[in-house]
C-alpha cells in the first residue's frame, strides 16, 4: 500500500482538526458528566441487571460462530469477481441470521429490545454524545496504532486496510453503495446488539466492569481475523464498552460506531490508489 504526499498532507490536516476536536469534545463530555453525573457502582450494577442468562449468551456465541465458519466456506466456493456483488449478499445474509436470532432469543426471555437494552426513543438522544466520544477517542487510538504498527513493521509485516474497505473502494457504483450501507448501518447494529448488548453485561456480571471490558474487546478484536487492525479494533471496543455503560443506552454504542465506520469508508480512498 503506497501513501502519497498529497495523501500525508490530507492526512496531517485532518489530524490536526481532530486534535482540536478532540480539546473541545473532552470539555463537552466534562460538561456533560457535570450536568449528568452518575456513580459507578450503580452503572455496573444496572449492567448486570440486563445480562442474559449463560445459555441463552451461548446460543448467540453459537450463532455467531457458526455464521462465521458457513460465511467463510460460502465465500471460498463463491465463483466469479471477488469484487462482485456475491460477497456482499453473503454479508447481508449473515447481518439478517444474526439479527433474526436476537429477535427469537428476546422472545424466549418474553423482553424487548428497549428492556435488554435500553433502546427507548427518550434514550436516543444520548446519540448525540457519539461525535464527542469519537473525537475525544480517536487520537488516542490514533497513537496507539501508530506504535503498533511501527512494531509490525519491525516483524516484517506490513499494516494493511480491511477487506471490506478495499472492496468498497474496488466495487462497482451500486455494489459500493451495498457495502457502505453494510459498514455504516447493517454492522454497526448487530455487532453492538452481541458484542454491547448481549455479551458485555454477561461477561460484566460473571468477572466485573473491567475483566469483562478487556474480554469483550479481545474477542471483538479477534474476529475480525486482521492483524494490522488487532489494537486499535481492542481499544475502540473499549471506548464502545465504557460508552455503553456510561449513558446505559446502547444507541450511543450504535451511534458511535457507525460514526468510526463511516469516517473510516470516507477516508478508504486516501489510502487505497
Amino acid at each position: 500500500m503506497e501513501v502519497t504526499q498529497e495523501t500525508t498532507t490530507i492526512l496531517a490536516l485532518i489530524g490536526l482538526l481532530m486534535i482540536g476536536g478532540c480539546l473541545v469534545s473532552i470539555l463537552g463530555l466534562v460538561l456533560f458528566h457535570i450536568k449528568y453525573p452518575a456513580d459507578p457502582d450503580d452503572l455496573t450494577q444496572r449492567m448486570e441487571q440486563q445480562a442474559w442468562s449463560a445459555g441463552q449468551v451461548g446460543i448467540m456465541a453459537c450463532v455467531l460462530m457458526l455464521g462465521m465458519v458457513l460465511m467463510a466456506l460460502i465465500g471460498a466456493l463463491l465463483p466469479g469477481d471477488a469484487n462482485g456483488p456475491a460477497p456482499l449478499l453473503l454479508a447481508l445474509s449473515f447481518a439478517t441470521t444474526q439479527l433474526i436470532a436476537l429477535i427469537l432469543l428476546g422472545r424466549q426471555r418474553r423482553t424487548t429490545w428497549r428492556e435488554d437494552f435500553s433502546m427507548t426513543g427518550q434514550k436516543l438522544k444520548a446519540v448525540g454524545l457519539a461525535p464527542l466520544i469519537y473525537l475525544s477517542a480517536v487520537p488516542v487510538i490514533g497513537i496507539a496504532t501508530t506504535i503498533y504498527h511501527a512494531l509490525l513493521r519491525r516483524f516484517g509485516i506490513e499494516p494493511g486496510l480491511q477487506n471490506v474497505v478495499e472492496l468498497i473502494a474496488a466495487s462497482s457504483a451500486w455494489v459500493k453503495v451495498g457495502y457502505v450501507f453494510l459498514a455504516v448501518v447493517a454492522a454497526p447494529f448487530y455487532e453492538e446488539l452481541i458484542f454491547r448488548g448481549t455479551f458485555l453485561p454477561f461477561m460484566v456480571r460473571r468477572f466485573g466492569l473491567v475483566p469483562g471490558i478487556t474480554m469483550v474487546s479481545l474477542i471483538f478484536a479477534a474476529i475480525h481475523f486482521h492483524l494490522p487492525t488487532m489494537v486499535p479494533l481492542f481499544l475502540f471496543s473499549v471506548v464502545l464498552c465504557l460508552a455503553y455503560w456510561r449513558t446505559r443506552t446502547l444507541w450511543t454504542s450504535i451511534a458511535l460506531h457507525a460514526v468510526f465506520n463511516a469516517v473510516t469508508v470516507l477516508l478508504a480512498p486516501l489510502y487505497v490508489q
